[in-house]
């Protein structure tokens, strides 16, 4: 089990300019974007953070952090065995799959497992 990457969440007004403001910030180009059109949602990365815009983002206030893993199976296991709680199950993505879990600690958390290609991170 590890954590390959934790990705800060961000709700912004504009997700234009945000990204424009984050390329810079990083130096870097942003490594994905696109619509989730079930929850009225649009989001971005740039680097280690997750830009979120659109009429849907409230219910992603609720989640506290995202974590890339690589294996959700393995962490649903672990933090059900440890006094953990599953929020949201398993769940397709774009380019993979996530779910949401409740750490013993309160913690919403977000783990996404990426396919082979699936994702900048997973190259």
């Amino acid at each position: 089990m590890k954590i390959i990457q934790v990705l800060s969440r961000i709700f912004v007004e504009d997700l234009n300019r945000s990204v424009s403001v984050y390329e810079l910030l990083f130096s870097e180009s942003c490594k994905m974007r696109f619509k989730i059109p079930q929850a009225n949602v649009e989001l971005a990365q740039v680097g280690t953070v997750l830009l979120y815009a659109g009429e849907g983002i409230e219910q992603e206030r609720l989640i506290d952090i995202s974590f890339v893993a690589d294996n959700l199976e393995e962490w649903r296991t672990y933090w059900l065995e440890h006094g953990g709680a599953v929020v949201r199950d398993l769940w397709p993505v774009a380019g993979g799959r996530n779910m949401v879990l409740r750490h013993p600690d309160g913690t919403a958390a977000e783990y996404l497992e990426f396919f082979e290609g699936g994702h900048p991170c997973r190259e």
